[in-house]
């Protein structure tokens, strides 16, 4: 039993699409161990994870020979982590999913309905998006217990967890339960009206936060997923770690510009930054900087979509810079910037290998 168990594994690991589609069925089916402050001084890239990708061998837990060759296969440009995957212009934080201003994007018909906050208290007490049933109770994808299913697993599913090779596709990132399409954002059960700034309010007052039942004894705060302009983000001195930004590179005296946002977490969280072409031609690089000088993170990999993983320390005030890597049309050139996050107490990194980058360089030597 336990062999046929694993030969489905490997079978569903060969298509990538369905495996991602399963994956998120098992995590709400996720051992919670201790860690140390040290053990989350690292970060995760597209940059990073490519310069290993011909050798997982030193990935702990081990990776049998099919699944590091499985592994590698789902790392070329027409994987999930490239441009035509799910976090591509083509996908569903892209400019055809749910997220716009287009008469087809779910979040422009929310918009218009004002505000609904009573009416979402009345939902959450039945079971609704916002209530101990929906995905940020106890029973969702964030709970300590799925966490825990997710990381004792072995192979794909695992590495969806913090600092996995496939971490940005998981629940920490942006499809995941705090993200864009989630009850925390533009989309979602909380019923604030969204304002002109992508700001919510309720009332005359500008709400940041939101509280959740987990269960019957006990609630968790959540920030809100704003949809921000990109004047509004640039302004912004307060920032948390949890909005998007639809931007654009402009050119000027024959170059393009560097986009840059400051924000600072509340705590210590566990943050996922990625930048997605709004079209598909266009490839941007991510750089993320502490301001005390602590942190730098590049990823600049052309071919692929650029991601950032890293450990926030609260009060750290971190910024954010996204430039043109490629472009191949002459239309403008948009991009979509999701930052989210999740508290380090829930995000503990069960995985450990050289793809994460514990001092300026990975132990790997570039393949890029």
């Amino acid at each position: 039993m336990y062999q046929n168990k694993n030969l489905r594994s490997i079978q569903c690991l060969s298509d990538w699409r369905g495996c991602l589609s399963l994956v998120f069925i098992a995590i709400s089916l996720i051992p919670f161990s201790g860690f140390t402050e040290e053990s989350q001084e690292f970060s995760v890239s597209t940059k990073s994870i490519l310069q290993c990708a011909q050798d997982f061998s030193q990935v702990k837990p081990s990776l049998n020979l099919a699944l590091q060759v499985q592994f590698g296969g789902l790392l070329v440009g027409s994987g999930p982590l490239g441009p035509l995957g799910p976090l591509g212009a083509y996908g569903p934080l892209g400019t055809l999913g749910p997220i716009g201003s287009q008469v087809w994007n779910v979040s422009q018909v929310m918009g218009t309905l004002g505000e609904w906050s009573e009416l979402s208290k009345y939902q959450s007490m039945n079971g609704g998006p916002l209530s101990r049933l929906g995905p940020l109770g106890e029973k969702g994808p964030l709970s300590p217990e799925a966490i825990r299913l997710m990381n004792a697993q072995v192979g794909f599913v695992s590495h969806l967890g913090a600092g996995g090779i496939f971490t940005v596709l998981g629940p920490f990132g942006p499809l995941g339960a705090t993200g864009p399409l989630g009850p925390l954002g533009p989309m979602g059960a909380h019923g604030f009206k969204i304002n002109s700034r992508g700001e919510y309010l309720q009332g005359a007052f500008v709400q940041r936060m939101v509280e959740v039942d987990y269960n019957d004894q006990k609630k968790r705060t959540f920030e809100l997923f704003e949809n921000y302009p990109e004047q509004v983000a640039k302004s912004m001195l307060d920032n948390d770690t949890s909005f998007m930004v639809r931007g654009r590179i402009d050119q000027a005296k024959g170059s393009y510009e560097s986009d840059s946002y400051l924000f600072s977490a509340r705590e210590n969280q566990l943050v996922t930054i990625v930048v997605t072409p709004e079209y598909s031609l266009d490839q941007f690089s991510v750089k993320l900087t502490s301001t005390d000088g602590h942190q730098q993170i590049v990823s600049d990999v052309p071919g692929h979509i650029n991601f950032v993983q890293f450990y926030a320390r609260q009060g750290v005030r971190y910024q954010l810079e996204i430039t043109l890597l490629r472009s191949n049309h002459f239309l403008s050139k948009n991009y979509r910037a999701f930052v989210t996050s999740i508290s380090s107490t829930l995000a503990q990194p069960q995985i450990v290998g050289p793809h994460q980058v514990r001092s300026e360089k990975t132990v790997c030597q570039s393949v890029l």
